[in-house]
């Protein structure tokens, strides 16, 4: 037997459990106050998201109290079960249902990204969709042993999954907005660093029972950093992702210390390809950070100095700028376009059948660019004249310290390219 929880640690999950749960909260509410509907989306995809996470805590929780076990001195003592023909129905149902409330809460993240971003056509919102009704039809029928197969096979693809879109969210996004990625991405590892402390601590009696539900609050805590901050406290992407990327990996070596350990210890009651599936596990996690990490740091070094603002040729979305306002485009920028034909939004050539001229001041546009415009703020880019007349215009009015900020950007971005 070893010790389940203790009032104490009762009163600090509720404590984790109330920060996510604001967290998502928060994150939603700043969602009904974006106009553009691909905003509000995303951020709605967040907050399903904490929310998910929020709801896996509590019917955990649930799950925790309905063991079997011996009340001593203020502390409940008991077994943990280590599958799930071990478990008594009710258990078993709460436990599913902490499993399928984060599974929906990805479902929703996935989907509100591939709402902005459609290179993925949607699949990793099918694989969520898939995996949720397979689980599902497997608690029904009571298929253990392919519930756990397909566990594994999910946490594999869902792994992969999270690191590309760090990765891919972070490439497509402005310089000043890049470190942003990596507060989630960390945010995330010490969420999940703490949820699994807490059950393999608790199962071999490992960890004191008030560490993991810290690290869970501080990771939700991480993930409210960004929008209750100035953006432009969190502007310095490459030091961001070198400090949090020391921080990450020091996480992944400690726990990779701490699941050999485990195994070591205790691998009579794993399976061989249970055993297989850890140490595999282990090895891909590090392997993938390390190199995503290389990854994004280069592209963060490049973006740097390549200030140059014509080598973008492809309209991507922006993903991480709707935690900041944009700045205006400058003059040197509209000069550009006009001398060499080219889009003032994407930078890309234009052809005679790919073309949109501004009716008031002549400013070039390809067809595609215009038709985004014309569905979000509606209106041009250097005079303000609406792209469709049928519908609401919202041109963005750039304040005082953004236009300060403006010319002090454009003209460090001259300095570096002349020299």
């Amino acid at each position: 037997m070893s010790i389940i929880w203790s009032p104490f640690e009762r009163i600090l999950w509720g404590i984790a459990i109330t920060v996510t749960f604001i967290t998502g909260f928060q994150y939603f509410r700043k969602g009904r106050q974006k106009e553009e509907f691909n905003d509000r989306i995303l951020m709605y995809g967040f907050a399903s998201f904490l929310l998910g996470l929020t709801f896996r805590l509590i019917f955990y929780a649930i799950f925790e109290n309905l063991l079997q076990g011996t009340y001593i001195n203020g502390i409940f003592y008991g077994n943990f079960p280590e599958t799930f023909e071990e478990m008594p129905d009710l258990n078993q149902i709460v436990y599913h249902i902490a499993n399928l409330s984060y599974t929906f809460g990805t479902l929703f993240f996935f989907l509100a990204l591939e709402t902005n971003v459609k290179r993925s056509k949607y699949l990793l919102s099918i694989i969520n969709f898939c995996f949720i009704v397979l689980y599902t039809v497997s608690i029904f029928l009571r298929l253990f042993d392919f519930m756990d197969l397909i566990t594994i096979i999910y946490n594999v693809i869902y792994s992969i999954m999270l690191l590309l879109i760090c990765y891919y969210v972070t490439k497509w996004s402005k310089l000043e907005f890049k470190a942003i990625m990596s507060l989630f991405y960390f945010g995330f590892m010490l969420f999940t660093m703490g949820f699994e402390f807490n059950i393999y601590g608790k199962q071999f009696g490992l960890i004191p029972l008030f560490i993991p539900p810290i690290v869970v609050s501080i990771g939700s805590l991480i993930f409210l950093f960004p929008i209750i901050v100035e953006s432009k406290l969190i502007a310095n992407a490459l030091k961001y992702w070198k400090i949090v990327g020391i921080l990450i990996f020091s996480i992944l070596i400690l726990g990779t210390f701490f699941s050999l350990t485990i195994l070591i210890n205790y691998s009579s009651i794993y399976t061989d390809i249970a055993l297989i599936y850890e140490y595999l596990m282990i090895a891909f996690r590090i392997i993938a950070f390390i190199l995503i990490s290389y990854l994004v740091i280069k592209n963060i070094k490049f973006e740097a100095i390549l200030v140059d603002k014509e080598a973008i040729k492809d309209l991507t979305p922006n993903i991480l700028e709707i935690f900041a306002k944009p700045q205006r485009i400058t003059e040197e920028e509209v000069s550009i376009s006009k001398e060499k034909k080219i889009c003032l939004v994407c930078k890309g050539n234009l052809a005679r059948s790919n073309i949109y001229l501004c009716p008031d001041c002549n400013a070039f546009y390809c067809q595609k660019c215009s038709e985004t415009l014309s569905n979000m703020e509606n209106a041009c880019w250097v005079c303000d004249t609406p792209f469709d007349e049928s519908k609401p215009s919202k041109p963005y009015e750039p304040t005082e310290v953004e236009e300060k900020i403006s010319v002090e950007e454009s003209e460090r971005s001259d300095f570096i390219y002349k020299s």
